[in-house]
């Protein structure tokens, strides 16, 4: 009879518990071992996916209605290996913009998205050019479809600026389906860029 395989399950919880829960169980797996996760939202299996792939391991995805089924293999599988997946990525060129507000300062509510707005339209003019800008909590309205400021971030985005913009939040504030651009990711990936980078610039 072959030994049960380790699950986690973590439904229902938000990020970061589902990426903690599963490097508590992978950590004690031999190589070669395999072991389940159950999540419910797109951000936490994006998280446990990337942690996967950045230790080594192999992680299939199987979706069963709103609940995805991680499967995990610890260690380098040749038969399911995908070798771009494996690649370690070096330091972030650069710097990252970290803006976590969709106004710069307190006090005046003319103020401070004018300011904001300047700020976005500003970064494509400075050089050298950030490799990232990254959108966080309140951030992520200025994403928003039909907003100037969406307008200017699908400018960044044009020129080469990858812009992440937190899944989490987007979920929180009901903005998933009104995101105008950049791309929808986790809090893995966002502390990895932030930890990488030269710098950090906050408006």
């Amino acid at each position: 009879m072959e030994p049960t395989r380790p699950t986690v399950d973590a439904r229902g919880k938000l990020c970061p518990l589902p990426l903690v829960m599963t490097k508590q169980v992978y950590d004690t797996l031999q190589a070669g071992q395999e072991m389940l996760v159950l999540v419910d939202n797109p951000t936490s299996a994006g998280n446990v996916e990337s942690f996967v792939r950045d230790a080594g391991g192999v992680c299939t995805i199987a979706q069963d209605g709103p609940v995805s089924q991680l499967t995990i293999f610890k260690g380098q599988q040749a038969s399911a290996a995908n070798p771009e997946a494996f690649c370690a990525t070096g330091a972030v060129a650069g710097h990252v913009v970290y803006i976590n507000t969709d106004r710069i300062g307190l006090g005046d509510d003319d103020l401070g998205p004018a300011l904001m707005q300047t700020f976005l339209q500003t970064i494509k003019d400075v050089r050298p050019l950030p490799s990232h800008v990254i959108f966080i909590h309140r951030g992520v309205f200025l994403l928003e479809k039909g907003k100037k400021t969406a307008e200017t971030i699908g400018q960044l985005e044009a020129s080469g600026i990858r812009v992440l913009v937190c899944g989490t939040c987007l979920d929180f504030f009901n903005l998933m389906d009104r995101r105008a651009c950049g791309q929808v990711s986790n809090m893995y990936d966002i502390l990895k860029t932030l930890s990488q980078a030269g710098h950090i610039v906050r408006p």
